[in-house]
C-alpha cells in the first residue's frame, strides 16, 4: 500500500510542478484559496484511488462530501492534494501532498511529499516512520529552551486566537518561533526531528490524517490541547504535536498562560 501512495504522491506532485497555478477560487477571508494546481492534483489521486480501490470511500479537501460516521467505515481514504496552497500560489517552497489509509476511524497507512524537496515521509501503523527508505524519529529534547516550534497562522480569526497567543509564552521559555505554512509537511518536519513542536488550530481530517500516524510512528504524540483526554482526527479544536514530554511542558506552559 505504501508503494501505490507513494507512487500517486509522487506524480500528483509533478501534476502540481507542471500546472497552473492560477486561483481558481476564494474559499473564505485570509488568502484560504483553490488553485488549479489543487484541482489537477485531486482528479489524478482519486481516480487512482477509485481505479485501484473500487468501493472504497474518499474525503478529499477540495471535494468534501457529506460523509457522516467516518470511524464507522472499514475503508476510508483522505486525500490533501496540496496542502500549502497559499505558498505554491506565492512560490514560496514550502508545500505538500498527503494521503491517508483509515480503517474505522484509525490511520494505517499514510504519506507525506514534498515535492520541492523530492522527500516522501511514509509510515505504516506498527512499523516505524521513514523518509525516502530511512527511519525517522522525533526529537528527544526535553526543554523548551532553545527548541524550535512552528505555530500555524489559521485563517480566521477564533482559531488563531487558539493559538498565536502562546508564541509569546513559549518565547519566555526561550523557544524559537516559526511557521512555514504547510501543516502536514511541518508535522513530518517534527516527525524527523527538524522541528521541536507544533501547534496549530482549526485544521480537518485531511490536513493531519497522514500526519497522525507518522508522527506516532516516529515516536511522538499528537493531541488536542483543548481536549487532552479525547483525540480523533475528525473532531479536534487544535492540535499540539511533539514528543511526550515536550507536549506535557508545551500544555503546562499553555494552561498556565491562560490562568495568568
Amino acid at each position: 500500500m505504501i508503494n501505490f501512495i507513494s507512487n500517486v504522491a509522487k506524480e500528483a506532485g509533478s501534476i502540481i510542478l507542471k500546472s497552473s497555478k492560477t486561483t481558481v477560487r476564494n474559499k473564505e477571508h485570509g488568502g484560504n484559496i483553490v488553485l488549479v494546481s489543487d484541482i489537477q492534483s485531486e482528479q489524478y489521486i482519486l481516480s487512482s484511488i477509485q481505479k485501484k480501490y473500487p468501493g472504497h470511500t474518499i474525503l478529499s479537501e477540495e471535494t468534501p462530501s457529506s460523509i457522516d460516521h467516518l470511524e464507522t467505515i472499514a475503508n476510508v481514504w483522505i486525500v490533501d492534494p496540496l496542502d500549502g496552497t497559499t505558498n505554491a500560489k506565492h512560490e514560496i517552497p514550502f508545500y505538500s501532498i498527503s494521503i491517508a489509509y483509515v480503517q474505522y476511524g484509525k490511520v494505517i497507512a499514510g504519506g507525506i511529499y514534498d515535492l520541492l524537496r523530492d522527500e516522501f515521509f511514509y509510515a505504516e501503523k506498527g512499523k516505524g516512520a521513514f523518509c525516502n527508505g530511512k527511519p525517522i524519529i522525533i526529537t528527544d529534547a526535553t526543554s523548551i529552551d532553545g527548541l524550535i516550534i512552528n505555530i500555524g497562522s489559521p485563517y480566521n480569526q477564533e482559531n488563531f486566537q487558539l493559538t498565536y497567543p502562546f508564541g509569546k509564552a513559549f518565547h519566555e521559555h526561550g523557544a524559537r518561533i516559526v511557521n512555514f505554512g504547510s501543516s502536514a509537511l511541518e508535522c513530518a518536519w517534527v516527525a524527523n526531528g527538524r522541528l521541536g513542536a507544533y501547534l496549530e488550530a482549526g485544521l480537518k481530517s485531511w490536513d493531519i490524517a497522514a500526519a497522525n500516524l507518522l508522527v506516532s510512528e516516529a515516536g511522538g504524540v499528537m493531541i488536542d490541547p483543548y481536549k487532552k483526554n479525547h483525540f480523533s482526527i475528525f473532531d479536534q479544536k487544535a492540535i499540539l504535536v511533539g514528543n511526550q514530554k515536550i507536549v506535557d511542558v508545551l500544555y503546562d506552559v499553555m494552561k498556565t498562560y491562560e490562568n495568568k
